[in-house]
């Protein structure tokens, strides 16, 4: 734990003072959906999701720190504290990774933006994969009137034990 924050400490000491200097802060969640917006967090801004995933075999504790290091550049930490599947139980797997915006939503064009999130395989071979995964994502996303709609595609280059293997997913 004293590690997390020595390295979270120098990333909220080199902020500029304007950063914090914003009228209003919009969060830029990603639930209740399992969608992934293209929109960063803003400048400065330090936002955190939790929630409870629970099916009959897994259970598991999630988090996810989102940090606006730049307009353009969000930092992205995402860890399973508490992860339990068919009677084991313990750490689950920690990521981490970036998002950038490419386009902002305005007039007729969306916001699109690409994503890289590495998985570092802390759970083990009993509750996660045992290996590093890397996942690549196109993020794009558009409000009209009152709707905000979003699309993600993503890429996972998953790790075994001979390599990579590849998995597309479209969600």
């Amino acid at each position: 734990m004293k590690l997390s924050v020595a390295l979270l400490l120098p990333v909220v000491i080199c902020v500029p003072q304007s950063a914090f200097a914003q009228s209003g802060i919009t969060a830029v969640p990603n639930r209740p959906t399992v969608s992934t917006t293209a929109q960063p967090v803003q400048l400065g801004v330090l936002e955190t999701e939790w929630g409870v995933d629970a099916a009959s075999s897994h259970q598991d504790l999630n988090g996810l720190l989102k940090f606006g290091a730049t307009t353009n550049l969000e930092l992205r930490f995402a860890n399973n504290p508490i992860t339990a599947d068919s009677g084991a139980h313990g750490f689950g797997d920690v990521s981490a990774g970036f998002k950038y915006r490419l386009t902002s939503d305005h007039d007729g064009q969306p916001s699109i933006a690409l994503m890289y999130m590495f998985k570092a395989p802390t759970a083990g071979n009993l509750l996660g994969s045992g290996y590093p995964d890397n996942s690549f994502t196109l993020l794009v996303s558009k409000d009209v009137g009152k709707h905000h709609f979003d699309y993600n595609l993503i890429g996972n280059l998953l790790g075994t034990q001979n390599g990579w293997d590849h998995n597309f997913l479209n969600a």
